[in-house]
């Protein structure tokens, strides 16, 4: 990305010992409203992106990501598991498209 515009919100959420880190639980959310994103080496422009990004120790998932581009508005849904073996699952999806997939490191 070029440039990310708008609106945006973070919780977190921490418990557990102080050292190590490793052992405790982290939950972190960012809540996207009203945002833009300008693509890099494009003109384009992905707007109106709203939606939530969450993160764990091991995890980052994707929940009700939207976008329009184009005129269109994509649905984006998905998460990554195992940060050492990574596996992602996602779905993106339009008025006329549904992307499933699923692959491992």
């Amino acid at each position: 990305f070029e440039e990310i515009t708008g609106q945006a919100s973070l919780a977190v959420k921490y418990t557990g010992p102080i050292s190590p880190l490793t052992e405790g639980d982290l939950q972190a959310t960012i809540f996207l409203n009203n945002s833009n994103i300008t693509l890099e080496n494009t003109a384009d422009t992905i707007s109106n992106v709203s939606g939530k990004i969450m993160a764990s120790l091991n995890t980052l998932s994707w929940e009700g990501l939207k976008g329009t581009l184009k005129n269109i508005t994509y649905t984006l849904d998905g998460k990554l598991q195992d940060f050492k073996e990574p596996a992602v699952q996602t779905t993106l999806s339009s008025q006329n498209l549904s992307l499933n997939t699923h692959f491992k490191k």
